[in-house]
């Protein structure tokens, strides 16, 4: 009788063991998916962090670039001085952030933005060569290549508002 008594006692704590070991496996098993889902989701959050961050200074130097545009080339003088450019370091950094944490339609508007002002700046030495040998400057461009400036920073904003708030949902 104590053999069968003992039998059952080392049965039930044998049983007991073994669901003890399968509840901890089993917690293991979900602990692991949580950390991995909490991973993710901070992975996924420094993201969109660093992707605020990049938009944000995209959409301040475009502005600036827009107020260097409409003071570069006055329609009505006196106009403030226009704002410093980016040094060549920090454009190549902002450059370098708009290539890794970009979107591509982002990154064509940048350089459609780009394109626009490229335009004022030649039209900016245009009209100081003109004033240097002392002929007539001709204004008529000037309208046109400030909205082309314009338009493409208001695109610009439009889209990296969509892409944050996107991203945010």
């Amino acid at each position: 009788m104590e053999t069968a008594v003992v039998a059952g006692l080392i049965g039930a704590l044998s049983g007991a063991a073994v669901a003890s070991i399968i509840s901890a496996i089993a917690e293991n098993r979900r602990q692991k998916t949580a950390n991995a889902h909490e991973l993710a989701v901070a992975r996924e959050q420094r993201g969109q962090t660093r992707m605020e961050r990049v938009y944000e200074r995209v959409i301040e130097e475009a502005f600036r670039l827009e107020t260097w545009a409409a003071r570069t080339l006055p329609i009505l003088e006196p106009a403030p001085d226009p704002p410093a450019p980016l040094s060549d370091h920090d454009l190549f950094r902002l450059n370098a952030l708009v290539g890794v944490y970009a979107s591509d339609q982002v990154q064509k508007l940048t350089r459609s933005l780009s394109d626009a002002a490229r335009e004022v700046q030649g039209l900016a030495w245009q009209a100081d060569f003109e004033k240097k040998r002392g002929r007539p400057v001709d204004h008529s461009e000037w309208m046109p290549a400030q909205q082309a400036v314009r338009e493409a920073v208001q695109e610009l904003v439009r889209r990296t508002n969509a892409e944050l708030r996107s991203g945010a949902d």
